[in-house]
């Protein structure tokens, strides 16, 4: 089982699937000694602004990003199999939006009004697209 709204990933995976997507990911390490907590943290820098996102099959709501880094989030969501997927990002020195962490039971008002009504026609809708 992977979970109603989807897989719970380890920190090491998210950032593979999201490198993989075309957002660059900071490095991730974790040995023995470090705490199992470590391996479900964000990958953003510490006091470093995060900005989130919500994509629902393929529609990408939330915080204004360029076109790039939200196709980059469409296929993050894609490679994942999540219909549902909360993204955070933190812009990088080089002005690049970066990976920090994903779920799949996102906080949905992050993705505003436009998010809830489009949730609401799919639900109402059911499979149809």
């Amino acid at each position: 089982p992977q979970g109603f709204c989807g897989r719970w990933r380890h920190t090491s995976e998210w950032a593979l699937l999201a490198q993989q997507a075309g957002l660059p990911a900071p490095p991730f390490r974790q040995t023995i000694q470090h705490e199992p907590e470590q391996g479900y943290r964000s990958l953003a820098p510490q006091g470093v602004p995060v900005e989130s996102v919500v994509v629902l099959r393929g529609e990408v709501f939330g915080s204004v990003l360029p076109e790039e880094t939200r196709g980059a989030c469409r296929r993050f969501a894609a490679l994942a199999g999540d219909p549902l997927l909360g993204i955070d990002l933190f812009q990088a020195n080089n002005g690049r939006w970066n990976f920090a962490t994903a779920t799949p039971y996102p906080e949905l008002t992050r993705g505003g009004e436009p998010l809830l009504a489009r949730l609401a026609q799919v639900f109402t809708e059911g499979e149809k697209q």
